[in-house]
């Protein structure tokens, strides 16, 4: 990581400024006061926001202004990151709000908590200290001097939990706090597995007692099946035997009944043929009643006299209506003379009718009256003749319809007849075949008496017999139905059993196992995890001390050592003898401090091998209290630094001479400037 910029605007003593950071050595140099600390803090804040208990916004918001912004703008594996951050005033709090963040060109906006993880995911922090990740980039990047003065005088357990956090130590601490939680559910899962298997050889010999109970019940059903086949033979045999005397005597009873119905056939047949020749006595003599009274009828002129009768009923009609139109001629004649003579004037022309007008009218009506009434008497003559000759029509009709009417009737007297002689012959046919009965009737009857002197024996015994055999075969079926039910349960209890038996054995088998981890993770894990623990405390301790010795020597005269014990704790010997940091002088506090500020950069670095912030260093007034012998030296512990950028703040203005570039602050009036 290597700082490029950072703009600030309205971030405590800063209204707006820009700094430019070159690579290499730089000092930000200016009196105390004047907003050196303010820029440290401004980069904090861009990377990580605002920290609770740590950094308030009100601490970095300008008194009086209600937004202010960070921009920070840097390069990590040859990608130019920039990341921009906004504080806003909301009553007496102030807040961050949503920034952006930009990498190689490419804009995303996000909120606070977003570019925090980016942040950190740039960084390359490894997941297990992301939680850490304030406390890892403090002590690789930068340390506040009062801050790396404090962990040397905190109590040797405050320094060592904080040390173990920064080398990820801690982890060993879970790893062991993991395990006693595994051995927890270990020591739980065994414990519930323990409860399950207690009862296991109780188990195991109910398996074999209800195997050995499976076996008898077995043997017995077999029997029971064998004198139930004896019984159902038995009951079969007592079955046939009673069919057998149920259809011999199902033969008698037939044997009677028809014996009975032969002798009522012989019993009627006498009855039934003197009735049939009575039948066909009556029936020969009304044929004959029906021959005297058939005589032959003409009925062929019916269709001619029809059509002369409705001819001249036509006739009549239309002579009637002729006869109608003259009579009504003839009335307006009459009514004409009659108006002719009452008339004065025309009631057309309204001119006057004179007598000779109406002389001459009347004669003309009467003439035509007199045509009209030779017309009609001719009319009326030729209907009178009209009507005669219909009526003589009319009445040869009715005489033909009659003998019409006797001819059908004659017609069914005939099919009478013709049934009658059908009804004869079918009766003596009837009679020939009652003869035939009568003698089939006898027959039978003889063959008869042999079966009716049967003597059905035996009967009732075979039914008991029956009823005992069935009785027989439903008890042996009950039993063998008994046995096989008593037999499934045993079997499903068995199945059963045998799956609980199964899972029992499973559980112990775990339940070894489990025995073996929680051995194993007791005796051995926690063990081994604490000959790691204490070999790479080891190992960091020697690194450490080694660097600490090495930039503490070159800092501080000879007559002065210093090392580090178990703890981490610097220990100071002077002329032999040895004494407490606080005993130190404050040049000599500093200079220790300063010493185990960079063996710690060092060997977290080296440590952690994927962070990205190696190549920066940033030490807060890193000379406080020095002596121009110690700034002096100070040249060349800067020089051992492997570090491409390292940014000094620092009042002091000696520390010109071993840095690239000098970035001045001035403030006036309560404001910074950049020089």
């Amino acid at each position: 990581m290597l700082l490029q910029s950072l703009k600030l605007k309205n971030i405590r003593s800063y209204v707006e400024a820009a700094i430019e950071f070159p690579e290499n050595y730089l000092l930000l140099a200016g009196d105390i006061g004047c907003g050196k600390t303010t820029v440290l803090l401004a980069i904090e804040f861009a990377l990580f926001g605002l920290l609770r208990g740590e950094l308030s916004g009100n601490a970095l918001l300008r008194n009086g202004r209600h937004v202010g912004e960070v921009e920070l703008a840097f390069k990590i594996d040859e990608k130019n990151i920039k990341i921009r951050r906004v504080l806003k005033r909301n009553g007496d709090t102030v807040s961050q709000d949503a920034g952006s963040l930009t990498v190689d060109e490419e804009k995303k906006e996000l909120t606070a908590s977003e570019l925090k993880a980016a942040i950190l995911e740039l960084f390359g922090y490894p997941q297990s200290m992301v939680t850490k990740s304030k406390l890892v980039y403090r002590y690789t990047v930068y340390t506040p001097q009062e801050q790396m003065k404090a962990v040397l005088t905190d109590r040797p357990e405050d320094r060592m939990n904080v040390l173990r956090q920064v080398f990820d130590i801690d982890k060993f601490k879970r790893v062991k706090e993991n395990a006693n939680v595994v051995l927890k559910d270990l020591r739980l899962q065994s414990k519930e597995l323990e409860g399950r298997t207690a009862d296991l050889a109780a188990k195991q010999e109910l398996y074999e007692n209800h195997k050995n109970e499976s076996t008898i019940i077995q043997e017995h059903t077999v029997q029971a099946q064998q004198y139930l086949e004896v019984s159902k033979t038995e009951a079969r045999k007592a079955e046939d035997n009673v069919e057998r005397l149920e259809a011999q005597a199902e033969q008698v009873a037939q044997a009677k009944t028809q014996h009975a119905l032969a002798q009522n056939t012989l019993d009627n047949s006498a009855t039934t043929k003197a009735k049939l020749q009575q039948e066909h006595d009556e029936a020969v003599q009304e044929q004959q009643q029906i021959s005297k009274e058939l005589t032959p009828i003409d009925v062929s002129q019916l269709p001619q006299q029809r059509t002369v009768l409705q001819q001249a009923e036509s006739d009549l009609y239309k002579l009637g209506k002729e006869l109608g139109e003259q009579e009504a001629i003839h009335r307006v004649c009459e009514e004409t003379k009659n108006k002719i003579t009452q008339l004065d004037n025309c009631p057309v022309c309204q001119q006057p009718v004179t007598d000779t007008h109406k002389h001459t009218v009347t004669v003309e009506q009467q003439n035509k009256q007199q045509a009209i009434q030779q017309k009609i008497e001719g009319l009326q003559q030729e209907q009178t003749q009209l009507k005669e000759t219909a009526e003589t029509t009319r009445n040869q009709v009715d005489q033909l319809q009659r003998l019409q009417e006797r001819a059908l009737q004659q017609a069914g007297l005939q099919q009478r007849a013709e049934r009658l002689s059908q009804r004869t012959k079918t009766i003596l046919q009837e009679q020939a075949q009652l003869d035939k009965d009568v003698v089939a009737a006898r027959q039978k009857q003889e063959e008869l008496k042999e079966l009716l002197n049967q003597n059905v024996e035996g009967f009732e015994q075979a039914r008991q017999a029956l009823q005992t055999a069935r009785q027989r075969v439903q008890e042996h079926s009950l039993k063998e139905q008994e046995l096989r039910t008593k037999q499934d349960m045993l079997r499903r209890m068995i199945t059963e059993l045998e799956a609980e038996l199964e899972e029992k054995k499973k559980s112990k088998q775990t339940l070894e196992k489990l025995n073996i981890q929680q051995a194993w993770l007791k005796n051995e894990f926690v063990g081994l995890v604490d000959l790691i623990e204490q070999h790479t405390m080891a190992r960091l301790h020697a690194q450490f001390n080694d660097l600490f010795q090495q930039w503490f020597g070159l800092l501080i005269e000879d007559t002065i050592q210093a090392q580090l014990d178990d703890s981490f704790t610097p220990t100071i010997i002077q002329n032999g003898y040895e004494i407490s940091v606080d005993h130190l002088s404050g040049g000599e506090k500093t200079a220790c401090a300063l010493a185990y500020r960079l063996a710690l950069n060092r060997v977290i670095n080296d440590v952690i091998h994927t962070i990205r912030t190696k190549d920066l260093l940033i030490l807060d007034e890193p000379t406080d209290g020095f002596s121009r012998a110690q700034l002096e030296r100070l040249g060349q512990v800067l020089s051992d630094i492997e570090a491409r950028q390292v940014l000094i703040v620092s009042h002091e203005q000696t520390m010109e001479s071993y840095v690239d570039a000098v970035i001045s602050l001035q403030k006036n009036d309560h404001v910074t400037a950049v020089g």
